[in-house]
């Protein structure tokens, strides 16, 4: 059977065809548009009409009539992995045309990556053997997600922007700024909060809410402030501080008890 006989036979307007992606003999299946070719790239879709019945059977793969085809754009530029099946409409009376079909449908499986996905919400996928991937919430929520080492199942790294705040996460650490403030911390420990406080009763701007209850609390084991001059406090006039010297890993030694010291650098707040 020619491939003019098996368009010819289709009939109609009909030109919905099903195959799967590549060709059985061959290794390279997409074709990049580039100047030479109008731009335009071209993946080889193998047929399920067409097999040649005398060759053994294979269930993964179509090993019929061979096209090249188009991608549609609507989605993004995406090229399923090779032996996937695909479904391409072609234009009555272009069949032998290089391009004239266009791959609309493609039939997998959902990856582990795809997300948490309910009905209505969409994933967009990396190329073949990328973990990057794009979700689409139904609540308008965005997820950019990867994987640590681009592994299938190495931990995740997630972006997400939502009708909430932004959020990161991942195995190093994470950070959240929504209507609570700004919220950060380490795998290791130290973290960074800051924010305001709503005052029970009364429904104040958030400038003043901030202004009477904002408040940045910072925790870590040791907290350096490497700065040539280092203010403490809020007012109009400082002090240098007193404090006993110390190496950075001996025991603290309380100022009402060591050898007190000036401080050049550090000043201490006195009054308004």
């Amino acid at each position: 059977m020619t491939v003019e006989h098996f368009f010819g036979a289709i009939g109609g307007d009909a030109q919905i065809l099903h195959g799967s992606i590549g060709w059985d003999d061959e290794n390279d299946y997409v074709f990049d548009g580039d100047e030479d070719n109008d731009g335009h790239t071209l993946v080889r879709v193998q047929l399920f009409e067409g097999r040649d019945v005398t060759k053994p059977l294979n269930p993964k793969r179509a090993q019929g009539h061979r096209i090249l085809a188009h991608i549609s754009s609507l989605n993004g530029r995406r090229v399923p992995a090779k032996d996937t099946r695909v479904f391409v409409a072609v234009p009555k009376g272009q069949e032998n045309v290089p391009g004239a079909g266009v791959i609309f449908a493609a039939i997998e499986k959902m990856p582990r990556r795809g997300g948490n996905l309910k009905p209505d919400e969409t994933v967009q996928l990396g190329p073949d053997g990328s973990q990057g991937r794009v979700v689409f919430k139904k609540d308008g929520t965005v997820g950019i997600v990867t994987n640590i080492g681009n592994d299938p199942n190495g931990k995740s790294v997630v972006f997400t922007i939502s009708p909430t705040g932004v959020a990161f996460s991942s195995p190093y650490g994470s950070f959240k700024l929504d209507i609570t403030g700004f919220h950060m911390k380490t795998a290791g420990g130290p973290r960074v909060d800051m924010g305001s406080m709503q005052i029970p009763g009364l429904a104040l701007p958030d400038s003043i809410t901030g202004a009477l209850t904002g408040y940045c609390n910072i925790s870590a084991p040791v907290i350096k402030l490497a700065g040539g001059i280092v203010k403490l406090g809020k007012g109009s006039t400082y002090n240098t501080a007193l404090g006993a010297p110390a190496s950075a890993m001996a025991t603290p030694v309380p100022v009402s008890t060591g050898p007190a010291s000036q401080s050049p650098s550090v000043l201490v707040a006195t009054g308004d």
